[in-house]
This record gives structure tokens, sequence and C-alpha cells, in this order.
């Protein structure tokens, strides 16, 4: 089978297929009905973890997931199926997510064991984050000098001193993003350039 190459969930994604390849692997391609993937879905379901739970609605939809890729490029690229066979099979409903935000205590707590750590740039990092709600790896992946011609390769953003933000050039929508910076954030910024 084939697996997109996505290095973070590569290895959930190989021991996903490999669960499909025990379940599916006898059966030619033709015979892979979405009955037969909805009868080892449903078993999947009732497959316990080893914390003794059944698997969430969400484990079981990235697993068919992983499956429908495959039988998406079986399908259309390879062109070894007339359709993928798991379009048809209905997906378990996931709960919404919890959004949850730190109170200010805990956001004190943070910040102060932040700043005892011995790490030098992670109070920054916190804050950061914090005060423009940009993803880790937006942070992790800035460009920290006002550059004379161009940033660094892998560079995701800019931060411009000057202007007082940050420009995003990767973002997940792929959109780039204004950020604007001030007080404490804009000031540690100052301070480590």
């Amino acid at each position: 089978m084939y697996s997109p190459q996505k290095p973070a969930s590569y290895a959930k994604q190989k021991a996903q297929l490999e669960w499909w390849n025990k379940h599916l692997g006898e059966y030619l391609l033709c015979d892979v009905s979405t009955a037969l993937i909805v009868q080892h879905r449903d078993e999947l379901a009732n497959t316990l973890t080893q914390y003794g739970k059944p698997f969430s609605p969400a484990t079981i939809n990235r697993y068919l997931a992983v499956l429908s890729h495959a039988f998406s490029m079986a399908a259309g690229e390879w062109e070894w199926l007339q359709e993928n066979p798991v379009k048809r099979v209905k997906k378990p409903s996931e709960p919404d997510g919890i959004v949850r935000f730190l109170d200010e205590f805990e956001r004190a707590r943070l910040l102060e064991a932040c700043q005892e750590s011995r790490q030098e740039f992670l109070y920054l990092i916190v804050l950061l984050g914090l005060a423009t709600g940009m993803r880790k790896s937006e942070i992790m992946n800035l460009y920290w000098k006002e550059p004379k011609d161009k940033p660094q390769i892998g560079a995701w953003g800019i931060v411009h001193i000057n202007q007082s933000c940050i420009i995003l050039h990767r973002t997940k929508n792929k959109q780039k993003r204004r950020i604007p910076l001030h007080g404490k954030v804009l000031e540690l910024i100052k301070q480590h350039s």
C-alpha cells in the first residue's frame, strides 16, 4: 500500500496500514468492497487500546483516511480500480474539540517557570506564542534579524523589528499573515536581536 511522505505521522500511518494489511491483505483489490471495509471498521471500533478503552471515533477516522488514500492512489494515478471503495464508508462522528485557555494564575505560573528555565529563549518563545497565537512551528522557524537581502532558507517568517511586526510567509492556510508586535514581546525581541 501507498503512504504519503509525512515524517511526523509516518509511524502512525505505517501501523494503521499494517492493521489494514493484516485484515484485508489476503483479498484481491477487486474483491475489497465497501461492505468489507465497513465490517472491519466495526471490528476496529470494538478493538481495545493498550489502555483497555475502545478506539475513539477520531482514531477510526484516521485509519479510514490512510486506507482511503491508498485506494485513491490505486483508483486514480495507478488505474488499478474503477473507484475508491472507502468513499462510501460512513465515518464515525467526532465530538467537538475542547477549546481551553489558561487562566491568569496558570499563565503566571507558566511564564514564571519559563523564566527560571535554563533554556535561554524559552520565556520569549512562550510569551510570543501567548501574545500572538502563533503556532510552535511558526515561531521556531522565524528569521530573527532584519534581512539585508533574503532570509535564511527554511524560514517561515521574518521578524521586522523596525515595523514592530512579524510577517509569516508559510502558514497552514497558505496565506501570508502580518502579526503586530508590542509591549513586553517587542521589548524582549529587541533585547535578543
